[in-house]
């Protein structure tokens, strides 16, 4: 019999190697692949050849049979629960809030639930559920990451909902390799999502993240799974963002918004004004814009500040906002007149919120704008909009959800492109073709004067 080949497989992309390698020769990244053997040969057998059903024959498994949580932000985002037979993945940075997240969801699901808790012991699970006043009479807790013990357990319990954290302390004699290996990652959640596929019983797993922002493991792990939830944080806010990465039973792109107390993650239904505070007196540098994301509309407010540079070469930061859309908007400025070429600018998302958007352009223009021109934009007005390479105005889906909610929250007038304009609006709507008319109408003479016309 001859000896087993090594294989070694990079940690952070998949990619596998006859020997070891210092860098990866597929994504770059240095001391990450990690020798892995496979185990025994399992004997081939002949199985019988099994019957398939014909789709129409199939029962449907409806909204009704969904398993609701309790938590409204979180049952939006998933569809309206958790679906029987799937496989939830729910990725986050380090201390954003996901086990505490999920040990308040165990506690409400109606049934039994079963924590796998690979991460923290059996008393340390006590401890947290104590201080966000679980009681837990429905929550088994099993402390083995082992892959048969948890499949064993499941089998054993019947539960309606399994939780697993995390993934990547899962282990499996199945495969070579410590816990976390991109091999045991692998195996084990493909295992276990074998199983909840088979059971009535709904798996959420808890995956670490990368240090460039994505899901840790094989990429494989999310095809496997139906649903891909990422839990968003900043340290310096109270506030944590649940998106929906991939639903294979909703909406993808769905956002869910929780606040940070005492007592744990609590869900902010009314989220309009978390991130642009609607009392701020006027001041250069500061728009309003309406943002969507998924279902759920958001006033944001961006500013900017722009100053004489010191420096042969300007400097530009941009926190919030992708860097290569506010460069677009500097040179669409820059060829309007406004003479940013030797001006320090700053441009952020306040409160944390980042914009991916291209509605968000009038506004995020705006501000650099008003900021040059030493004028202050009215912050009872918002900016929607996307604006082109040549200064057009170009219209945006879900206009109407976003002018309605910009009503309730107190905007007087919504400055919009012309192709959204619409009779009966709830407030004063003012449609523009081209950006030099905005800034004409807001900065007057001051763009004149600049050689804007």
């Amino acid at each position: 019999m001859s000896k087993d080949r090594p294989n070694f497989v990079c940690q952070d992309c998949g990619a596998r190697a006859l020997r070891w390698l210092g860098r990866c020769p597929n994504c770059g990244a240095w001391h990450t692949l990690v020798e892995e053997r496979a185990g025994p040969a399992v004997p081939d057998r002949t199985l019988p050849a099994p019957e398939a059903p014909a789709l129409s024959a199939i029962a449907q498994c409806g909204d009704g049979a969904r398993l609701a949580t309790g938590i409204p932000e979180f049952d939006r985002v998933l569809g309206g629960g958790f679906v029987p037979d799937s496989v939830v993945l729910l990725a986050g940075d380090p201390g954003v809030g996901k086990s505490t997240l999920l040990l308040q969801i165990a506690d409400r699901v109606p049934g039994d639930i079963l924590y796998v808790s690979g991460e923290e012991s059996a008393a340390q699970l006590k401890l947290r559920a104590s201080r966000l006043g679980i009681g837990g009479e429905r929550v088994r807790v099993l402390g083995d990451p082992d892959v048969d013990a948890v499949l064993g357990a499941c089998l054993r319990h019947k539960p309606a909902l399994v939780i697993v954290d995390s993934a990547q302390t899962l282990r499996t004699a199945d495969m070579a390799g410590s816990p976390g290996t991109v091999g045991q990652v692998r195996e084990s959640v493909a295992r276990l999502a074998a199983q909840a596929k088979s059971l009535p019983y709904a798996l959420c797993v808890v995956s670490h993240v990368t240090k460039d922002g994505l899901v840790a493991g094989p990429k494989v792990v999310e095809h496997l799974v139906d649903v891909v939830l990422r839990l968003e944080g900043d340290n310096q806010y109270d506030f944590r963002l649940l998106r929906a990465v991939k639903n294979r039973f909703g909406p993808t792109g769905e956002l869910g918004v929780f606040e940070m107390a005492a007592r744990g993650l609590a869900p902010v239904e009314r989220s309009e004004r978390l991130f642009c505070p609607g009392d701020r007196p006027p001041a250069p540098g500061a728009a309003t814009v309406v943002t969507c994301e998924g279902t759920r509309c958001f006033l944001v407010e961006v500013q900017a500040l722009v100053t004489p540079s010191p420096w042969q070469i300007p400097n530009r930061r941009v926190t919030g906002l992708d860097p290569n859309r506010v460069a677009l908007y500097l040179a669409l400025l820059g060829k309007l007149g406004a003479g940013l070429g030797q001006r320090d600018v700053f441009v952020n998302v306040a409160g944390g919120f980042r914009l991916s958007e291209t509605a968000a352009d009038l506004g995020t223009v705006m501000a650099v704008a008003s900021s040059h021109f030493e004028t202050p934009l009215p912050p009872q007005v918002a900016f929607i909009g996307e604006v082109g390479l040549r200064g057009e105005l170009r219209a945006v889906h879900n206009f109407q959800a976003r002018v309605r909610e910009a009503a309730h929250c107190g905007v007087t007038r919504v400055i919009a492109p012309r192709g959204n304009a619409y009779p009966d609006a709830p407030i004063r709507l003012d449609a523009f073709s081209e950006l030099r008319e905005v800034l004409a109408h807001f900065c007057g003479d001051l763009v004149k004067h600049r050689g804007v016309t």
